[in-house]
């Protein structure tokens, strides 16, 4: 396990690999106001650069992605609009810088369109050009926006009411459908399944819900169910740790997933078993990705306010995992392409 030696000073928000297989570039995005990039080849202090606005704003940033290379990021946050990021020059392009009433929890980067798309607080999903820095559509939601995935044509949005909409990209005046995410309380994180077949979400109540959209799927076994997880007892009673976030491996389709109990575990949905944990770290796990080859998982270990403000000390930290087959193939393989 190789650790990052200059992670941001305040909480993460995200973790992110750059999107080509041969490229080693982590993107950390922070409440410090700031995109972190790193080279995170080898185990050197691997700090590359640390972008944020030119004109003394310093809003949090809530979530950020890589465009089509390491070249270029998109992140959005407290200031209600998009930055775009030269990651070489660190010159930044503002878009959106109207278009949203509250800010912006979520974004995802789809190469096919080359789009981004955002969810905010104000219950919108809007799409922007990235290259001519328009914004091409915006959809109204039920609720508030708290969580966003992005998979081959189809984006996913988890709300506030606990429901999840579906929108396919090519269409995105209103979603293709609206569904309960399964789960009871406030939703944390949701992720398409790598062949957009089905999704996960996870929720504060130490859950996470596996669904397929069409049940009558021959592949739909499970079709949906949840189950308990980032659980522990103490002095006799269980106490139950926010599910902050899912990843799906690439290749493989199981799934790793970061709670406030630091722990990260690895699973197989289909079997219904954990595969490997690793943890407990110091600080809740934040944010979790692999590699687009799925050979690492970069973790983000950091306070995520479930205690309120000021009540954890423990310095942010970023690792990453050097991973092998047998620590990612379930135990019954499927078919995820």
């Amino acid at each position: 396990m190789a650790e990052i030696k200059s992670p941001p000073k305040e909480s993460i928000t995200r973790v992110r690999f750059a999107p080509k297989p041969d490229d080693e570039h982590v993107l950390a995005s922070s409440w410090d106001g700031k995109v972190h990039v790193y080279n995170v080849q080898g185990d050197v202090d691997s700090l590359l650069t640390s972008l944020d606005s030119r004109d003394n704003e310093s809003f949090p940033v809530l979530d950020a992605t890589f465009t089509r290379s390491k070249a270029q990021l998109i992140a959005t946050g407290l200031s209600k609009h998009l930055s775009i990021w030269d990651v070489n020059t660190g010159a930044e392009k503002k878009i959106g810088t109207s278009a949203w009433e509250q800010p912006v929890s979520c974004v995802e980067f789809h190469a096919g369109t080359n789009a981004a798309f955002c969810g905010s607080w104000d219950s919108t999903v809007k799409t922007f050009d990235v290259r001519m820095h328009k914004e091409q559509h915006s959809a109204k939601c039920e609720s508030k926006i708290y969580c966003m995935d992005l998979q081959n044509d189809k984006v996913i949005v988890g709300m506030n009411n606990k429901n999840v909409a579906v929108f396919d990209v090519r269409k995105m005046s209103e979603p293709e459908f609206v569904r309960p995410s399964g789960l009871r309380y406030m939703l944390r994180s949701v992720k398409l399944f790598p062949n957009a077949k089905g999704f996960t979400a996870s929720s504060v109540e130490g859950r996470v819900a596996w669904e397929y959209f069409d049940h009558s799927d021959p592949e739909a076994k499970p079709a949906k169910y949840a189950f308990k997880c980032h659980r522990e007892t103490l002095d006799g009673k269980e106490r139950i740790h926010p599910v902050n976030v899912v990843a799906f491996h690439p290749v493989y389709g199981t799934f790793a997933t970061g709670g406030c109990d630091g722990v990260v575990s690895m699973w197989d949905g289909w079997a219904k078993k954990r595969l490997w944990r690793l943890g407990p770290y110091d600080t809740s796990v934040s944010s979790l990705g692999f590699s687009s080859s799925g050979e690492k998982l970069v973790i983000a270990s950091s306070y995520t306010f479930e205690n309120g403000e000021n009540k954890s000390n423990v310095a942010p930290r970023i690792l990453v995992r050097q991973l092998n087959d047998a620590d990612c193939k379930p135990k019954n393989p499927r078919n995820i392409d």
